[in-house]
């Protein structure tokens, strides 16, 4: 369960930190189009900061998972 756990922080560390690079491909509308842009800076920080939290509540409901299982035998 220890392994499991350290295995599946490091995927989410390692993508958290490569995250930080990395540049939306999104198409740019056109000037003076009235459709707003897809996304402003503040709403994909919210973004981050909601997935994040969420993946941690993921990891942490995994470890509890295993380690209720390899308490019960």
């Amino acid at each position: 369960a220890h392994a499991a756990a350290f295995l599946t922080a490091s995927y989410w560390l390692t993508a958290w930190e490569r995250s930080k690079t990395l540049t939306s491909h999104l198409p740019r509308h056109a000037a003076g189009s009235a459709a707003p842009p897809p996304s402003a800076p503040r709403n994909e920080t919210t973004a981050a900061w909601i997935a994040s939290v969420l993946g941690a509540a993921f990891l942490l409901w995994v470890v509890v998972v295993l380690v209720r299982r390899a308490t019960r035998g």
